[in-house]
This record gives C-alpha cells, structure tokens and sequence, in this order.
C-alpha cells in the first residue's frame, strides 16, 4: 500500500502562506492519516537535530565555564540566577555540563570530609595519652612504635654519618672499627659504600612506616 505523501508536499512548500480552510483540512488530515503522522514526527526530530547542529558551535549560546560553576556552587544566589536558568530550560547541552559540574563538586566536598575525619579521628594529644595508657596492648604497641621510630633515626644516622665519613671527612683519624669496614669506607669500597647508603635509607623508611602504623593502632579510637 502506497504511503500518503500530503507531509511531503507541505514541507516542499513551507515559505508559502496557508489559509484558515486548509489549516483546518491538514489537522483533520492529520488525525485520520497514520503515514502522515509518522512523517510530521520524522520530520520533526530532523528538524531539532539540524537546529542543534548549526547552533552547537556558537559559544554566545551557551552559558561558559564560570557562569555553570558558580550557579553549581550557589544555586539560585549566583549572579545572573534567573538569566541561567531559562538557558538551562531550553538547553541540553549546558544541562549536561551542569551536571558534570555539580559531581565533580560533590567529589571535591566528599574528599574535603574524609580528609578532615581523617585528621581528627585521633583526637587530641591528652585523647591519646589516655587511650595509650589504657591498657597494656595499646601501651605495647605505643613502645613498639616508638622503638621504630629509634631504629628509623639510627638508620638515617647512619647513613649521614656515611656520606660525611665518605666524602667530607678522612676516616683514617678515626681509625679501622668494624662499623666502617661494613660500610665500605676502611677499606674504601664504592659499591659497597652506596650499597649500604641505599639499604640504610630503605630500612628507615620501612621502619617510620612501621612506627606510624602501630602509633596509630595504639591511639585510635575503638
């Protein structure tokens, strides 16, 4: 069965005037012909599509960068509020960009809130000391983080002390203990010197790193 073609002959004439009688001919045209009612909407949907596409590129358009973040961060107190929102009413594609906004505002607060949780879920220095000396397991692991913590400075300690004894100062005044033979400066050994340096600064981050984990276990909250 052959489609009704009446759509297309009005398209094919759009620039010229339409009278009262054939307005009222079309709509009553129009609700008893299905081919003609699916091709308005065809016709339609290209319509908006080609309006879209020569509109897309103009940037008086559409609202800019700053006018979306400050009406994301203060809603209808932004300047212009009431200007921004008709825009928004009739505009897709500055909706979506507001939408974009507005997330990643609400992911900068969320890391803004754990941070500052983060920050004081140990609560203050006397908080600590009480939960420390709370029982003996806190207490342990209060003195097991502070013995890392030793052990973290004799490390770094050390290593200065290498690089001085290395490059600044003669060792031979010092005289030949087992420590400098171990750290490759009597007798001098180059690889052996930055062998240790590189081993001593590992272990002291590993055991600040350790310090700071059983502190924390010892003072945080149950």
């Amino acid at each position: 069965m052959r489609e009704c073609n009446r759509i297309s002959a009005l398209v094919a004439r759009l620039d010229q005037e339409c009278s009262p009688e054939e307005e009222e001919r079309l709509r009553r045209h129009l609700q008893e012909c299905p081919d003609c009612r699916r091709q308005l909407r065809r016709v339609g949907r290209a319509t908006r599509g080609l309006v879209a596409l020569a509109f897309e590129d103009e940037e008086e358009e559409h609202l800019s960068d700053l006018e979306l973040a400050s009406f994301a961060a203060h809603g209808l107190d932004a300047p212009h509020a009431d200007a921004i929102v008709r825009h928004l009413s009739g505009c897709p594609r500055c909706r979506r960009e507001l939408t974009g906004v507005c997330a990643l505002l609400d992911q900068h607060d969320e890391l803004l809130q754990d941070d500052g949780q983060s920050c004081g879920r140990c609560g203050t220095f006397s908080e600590q000391v009480r939960r420390v000396i709370s029982g003996p397991r806190r207490f342990s692991r209060a003195l097991v983080s502070f013995a890392m913590w030793v052990l973290e400075f004799a490390c770094f300690g050390l290593a200065v002390f290498q690089m001085l004894a290395a490059y600044v100062v003669d060792v031979r005044e010092i005289g030949t203990p087992d420590v400098l033979a171990a750290l490759g400066l009597a007798p001098r050994n180059e690889p052996l010197i930055w062998s240790a340096l590189a081993v001593l600064i590992t272990l002291g981050i590993l055991f600040r790193w350790l310090g700071a984990q059983f502190y924390h276990s010892a003072v945080a909250p149950e």
